[in-house]
C-alpha cells in the first residue's frame, strides 16, 4: 500500500499536533460555558419554583417564570446546533454506478488498491472542473464512521488524459487514506456549530422575542440572556481563529501528502500537468458559462456545453502559443510564472491549499516516473461520454428560465459568435502582451526629441521589453501590499522580499529603495512608448498616409480623463438617489429630485456624444439605442404627488448602467483604434521581426 510507503514529513507532525491542541482547548472552553450554564440554569429554575411556591402574588409567579427562562434561553442557545443537517445539493449532479460506467470504476478499484483505502459510497458526476471527497454530516456524525463520497466533474475529465486523471484522483483517495481526515471532520463541525451560533440566528431570536413579548419581566430577562449570548459570540470568534489558523496548517500539509501519495500512484508527472492545465481549463469552462448567459435574452443554448468547452480551450492554446498534444494545452511551469515578477513572498495563514507553485516544485522534486499509463482523453474510460456531457448540460440549463422557445443553433454558431467576440476583445498577437496590462498614457506626443532614431518590433515589442511592463506591474503591487502591510491592519509581522525576510517595522527603507527602482523601470517605459509612436509615425509619413495616428492618440489620451469623469458622474448620480431605497419625507423626495437636474442633464450631454461616436457602435444593439433615445427625447418625472413613477426610474437604472458599461468600453476602444492602426501600419509597410529595421 503507497500509504505505508510515505512517512509523514516533520512539518506535517508538527501541524498535526497544533491542530489537536487547538481542538482540545475548543472542547475545554465549550464545555466549561455549558458547565457554567447550565449552574446558572439550575439556580434560576430553583429561585423561581421558590419564587412561584413560596410567596402566594402574581407578580412573582412571572418573575419566577421569567427568571427560570434565563438559563433556558443560553442552553438552548448553545445546543441548537445539534438539530441542523448539511447535505450537499445533488440536484445538477449524476450519480453513476459500476454497472453503467464499468472503467471508471475498474480505475476507482486500482486507485483504492493502491493507495489502501476504502471504496467510496457514492460516486457523482458534476459539471465542474475538479473532484473532491465529501461527506453528509451532522454533528453525531464526530463520533462514528462517516462514508465518504467522491465527485468528479466532467469539466475536469473534458481536460485531462486518462493518467492525469488517475493521478487527480489518486490525490483525493490520499485523503480517503489520511488518518488526520478525522481531524477535519470535528473541525468541520466545530465550524458549524461557531456558525450556527454566530449567523444563523434568526428563528431562535425570532422566539425569544415571542417569549419577550409576554412581559416587560420576560422582556428584561431576554436582554440580559442576550447580553451573555453576545459575550459567547465574542469568544466564538476568538476560538475559530485558534482552531482554523492551527488545522490550516495541517490542511496544507495534508495537500502535499495527497500530492505525494498520487505521485507514488500516477507518477509526478501526470498530476503536475493537470495542475498546472487546471486555471486555463476552468478559464475555457467559465468563458462558455459567460457567453450563454449573455444570450438568455435570445433564448439561446447548447445541448453540450463541454464540446464548446474543449473548442474555447485549444484556441486558447493556440493563441498563448501552447503546445497542444491530443486536444490537451501542454502548460508548462515556465509558462505559469513568466509574467509574474514579484519577489514578495507573505505566508498566507488562511489559506487551506499550498499554492500552486509550492506544489509543482514538491512534485518535481520527488520525480516519480511511472511508465505504464494512457494518454488517451479522460472521456473515453466513460460507456458513452456525450450522453453524460448532454445530461449534465440540460441539468445545467434547466435552472434557467427562457422568455420564450428556446433556440439550439449548434457547435458552428458557438465558434463563430465566439471567435468574433474574442477578436472584438483582445490587442493584436503581433504586439506580444505588451498593452495586456499597460496603457502608454504619458507620452508628450507634441514634443518629441528631434533626435530619436526609429527602431523596429523586434526591439520594440520584444521579451525583454513586455517582461519590463510585467516588473512594473509586479513591483507597483508588492508596493501597494507593503504599504498595507506598513497599516498594521492586517497582523502580518513578517515578509520575504528577494528571498530576504524582514520585519514590518523595518521594511520603510526597502520600500523606499522599491519606490526609486519602480520610476526608474517607469522612466524606460516611457522611452519605450515614445519610441513606439515616433516610430509608426514615421512609417505613416515615409508610406505618405494620410495622418492618423497623432489624433488616434490625442482621442486616447482625452477619453482617458473623460473616463474619470464619466465615473465620477456615474458615482455623484448613483450617490444621489439612494433616498429611494429608504422612506423619505415627500418633499425631500422632491428636493432631491431637483437637485439632481445638473449630473442628469450632464449625462445626457454624455450620453448623446456617445450615440453620435462613429466609435461607439459596435456597443449599440436596437433595444439599448431604443432605450437611450427614449431617455433623451423625455424630461421624465420620477415622482408624482406621494409615489414613485417606477416606469421612469427603472429606466433611469437602465441607462446609468449602459452608460457605466460604455464608459469602460470607451477606453478599451480608443485603446483598440490606436494598436489596430499600428498593427496596420506594420502590415502595410511589410515591417515585421523577421524584416530588416527601418533605418
Amino acid at each position: 500500500m503507497v500509504k505505508n510507503e510515505i512517512n509523514l514529513s516533520k512539518e506535517f507532525k508538527i501541524q498535526t499536533t497544533r491542530a489537536i491542541i487547538a481542538l482540545f482547548i475548543f472542547f475545554i472552553a465549550y464545555l466549561a460555558i455549558v458547565i457554567v450554564t447550565s449552574l446558572i440554569t439550575i439556580l434560576c429554575i430553583w429561585l423561581g419554583v421558590y419564587c412561584i411556591i413560596n410567596i402566594h402574588n402574581l407578580f412573582f409567579i412571572v418573575f419566577g417564570i421569567g427568571i427560570s427562562s434565563f438559563g433556558l434561553i443560553i442552553l438552548i442557545f448553545l445546543f441548537k446546533f445539534l438539530f441542523k443537517t448539511s447535505k450537499s445539493d445533488r440536484s445538477l449532479w449524476v450519480e453513476v454506478t459500476q454497472k453503467n460506467e464499468p472503467a471508471l470504476f475498474k480505475l476507482i478499484s486500482e486507485i483504492v488498491n493502491q493507495v489502501g483505502t476504502e471504496f467510496p459510497k457514492k460516486v457523482y458526476l458534476s459539471s465542474d472542473v475538479n473532484a473532491s471527497v465529501f461527506y453528509d454530516s451532522n454533528i453525531l456524525s464526530l463520533f462514528y464512521p462517516v462514508g465518504k463520497n467522491l465527485q468528479i466533474g466532467m469539466g475536469l475529465v473534458n481536460s485531462v488524459s486518462e493518467m492525469e486523471l488517475k493521478a487527480v484522483l489518486s490525490h483525493e483517495f490520499g485523503h480517503f487514506a489520511q488518518g488526520t481526515m478525522r481531524l477535519g471532520s470535528f473541525v468541520y463541525g466545530v465550524n458549524k456549530m461557531i456558525f450556527d451560533m454566530i449567523y444563523e440566528n434568526e428563528s431562535f431570536d425570532k422566539i425569544i422575542q415571542e417569549w419577550a413579548d409576554f412581559s416587560w419581566i420576560f422582556s428584561i430577562v431576554v436582554q440580559g440572556a442576550n447580553k451573555v449570548i453576545v459575550g459567547i459570540q465574542w469568544l466564538s470568534r476568538k476560538l475559530y481563529e485558534i482552531v482554523n489558523l492551527n488545522y490550516l496548517g495541517l490542511s496544507r500539509e495534508m495537500e502535499f501528502h495527497a500530492d505525494e501519495i498520487a505521485a507514488h500512484v500516477a507518477g509526478s508527472e501526470p498530476l503536475k500537468n493537470s495542475l498546472l492545465r487546471l486555471n486555463l481549463s476552468d478559464h475555457a469552462y467559465q468563458s462558455v458559462l459567460n457567453f450563454y448567459d449573455s444570450r438568455i435574452k435570445d433564448n439561446i443554448k447548447t445541448e453540450n456545453i463541454f464540446s464548446d468547452m474543449e473548442f474555447v480551450l485549444t484556441h486558447i492554446a493556440v493563441e498563448n502559443r501552447i503546445p497542444v498534444i491530443n486536444n490537451l494545452p501542454q502548460v508548462s511551469a515556465e509558462y505559469f510564472t513568466k509574467y509574474n515578477k514579484s519577489k514578495l513572498v507573505i505566508k498566507d495563514q488562511w489559506s487551506s491549499h499550498p499554492t500552486l507553485e509550492e506544489r509543482i516544485q514538491r512534485l518535481e522534486r520527488l520525480g516519480i516516473k511511472i511508465e505504464s499509463g494512457s494518454i488517451i482523453r479522460a472521456n473515453n474510460l466513460f460507456s458513452n461520454h456525450i450522453e453524460i456531457q448532454t445530461k449534465l448540460t440540460e441539468k445545467l440549463f434547466a435552472t434557467i428560465k427562457f422568455d420564450g422557445e428556446v433556440n439550439l443553433p449548434g457547435a458552428d454558431f458557438f465558434k463563430t459568435n465566439f471567435i468574433e467576440e474574442f477578436e472584438k476583445n483582445r490587442f493584436e498577437p503581433v504586439f506580444n502582451d505588451y498593452y495586456d496590462n499597460w496603457n502608454p498614457l504619458n507620452i508628450d506626443i507634441k514634443n518629441i526629441p528631434p533626435d530619436l532614431v526609429t527602431s523596429d518590433p523586434e526591439q520594440l515589442y520584444s521579451q525583454k521589453k513586455v517582461e519590463l511592463v510585467y516588473s512594473v506591474f509586479s513591483l507597483q503591487n508588492d508596493i501597494a501590499i507593503m504599504n498595507q502591510l506598513l497599516t498594521g491592519t492586517t497582523g502580518i509581522k513578517t515578509f520575504d522580499y528577494d528571498g530576504i525576510r524582514y520585519k514590518i517595522t523595518d521594511c520603510k527603507k526597502l520600500l523606499a529603495q522599491l519606490e526609486k527602482q519602480s520610476k526608474e523601470l517607469n522612466q524606460q517605459l516611457h522611452e519605450n512608448d515614445t519610441l513606439i509612436y515616433w516610430t509608426f509615425k514615421q512609417i505613416e509619413s515615409r508610406l505618405d498616409l494620410p495622418s492618423k495616428i497623432e489624433d488616434f492618440y490625442s482621442d486616447f489620451y482625452n477619453f482617458d480623463q473623460l473616463y474619470d469623469q464619466n465615473f465620477e458622474l456615474f458615482k455623484q448620480l448613483n450617490e444621489s438617489l439612494q433616498f429611494v431605497n429608504i422612506t423619505t419625507p415627500f418633499e425631500t423626495i422632491r428636493m432631491n429630485f431637483k437637485n439632481m437636474l445638473p449630473l442628469e442633464k450632464t449625462l445626457k450631454e454624455r450620453i448623446k456624444n456617445m450615440l453620435a461616436d462613429e466609435l461607439f457602435q459596435v456597443e449599440f444593439n436596437p433595444e439599448i439605442k431604443q432605450k437611450l433615445n427614449t431617455y433623451l427625447e423625455k424630461d421624465l418625472n420620477y415622482f408624482m404627488k406621494e409615489s414613485y413613477i417606477d416606469s421612469n426610474l427603472e429606466l433611469l437604472f437602465y441607462v446609468m448602467n449602459i452608460f457605466q458599461h460604455l464608459n469602460s468600453r470607451g477606453f478599451f476602444l480608443h485603446k483598440k483604434r490606436v494598436l489596430s492602426y499600428q498593427a496596420e501600419l506594420m502590415e502595410l509597410s511589410k515591417w515585421h521581426p523577421q524584416h530588416d529595421s527601418l533605418n
